[in-house]
């Protein structure tokens, strides 16, 4: 099997990157209009400003890291699927763990969902809270795996279609 690398898309990444500015932008305009409304909105308001700038204000320096980021995002090859976290590698997704792919989507947000037959085995391998974390997922998805196409160059239906033949071919090298 070839090596397939899908890389980061960088406008979507840009997108978010001046969505998050954009935000903070609003956030501190609100905190400068605070002061105009009554208590109680006052209060509202200046929640929402703080609310909004410290989240998105985290979220700048961590798009403006993807953003130069030349790692692609997911790797396919003959160990397995690697996909790019935060900022490294998660560890590989072996090819005879991996049973089958289904597509969860979430509002807009499509999900494709890597189900494995070593769940147990991953939870186990994990600190007690990621792994109570973990086990929401698991109990509401049915695997602790997920790639969302969402910050990936191409086509969701290509990258599926490229794990199932994957699986397939892996799955009769197994038998």
């Amino acid at each position: 099997m070839e090596t397939r690398s899908i890389p980061l898309s960088k406008k979507k990444l840009w997108l978010l990157l001046l969505l998050s500015c954009l935000f903070v932008g609003i956030g501190i305009w609100l905190w400068g209009k605070s002061s105009e409304f009554v208590t109680y909105d006052r209060f509202r308001a200046r929640f929402a400003s703080i609310t909004c700038t410290s989240f998105f204000g985290a979220c700048i320096p961590l798009f403006a890291f993807k953003v130069i980021d030349k790692r692609p995002g997911v790797i396919i090859n003959d160990l397995g699927i690697y996909r790019l976290g935060l900022f490294n590698y998660h560890p590989v997704i072996p090819w005879r763990h991996i049973t089958h792919c289904t597509i969860t989507q979430i509002q807009r947000t499509k999900l494709l969902m890597i189900h494995v037959d070593n769940v147990e085995e991953i939870l186990q391998a994990m600190s007690p809270v990621p792994r109570w974390f973990q086990r929401l997922t698991v109990s509401s998805t049915g695997t602790p795996y997920s790639l969302s196409a969402a910050a990936l160059q191409g086509n969701f239906d290509d990258l599926k279609t490229f794990i199932e033949t994957g699986i397939e071919v892996h799955r009769s090298s197994r038998d």
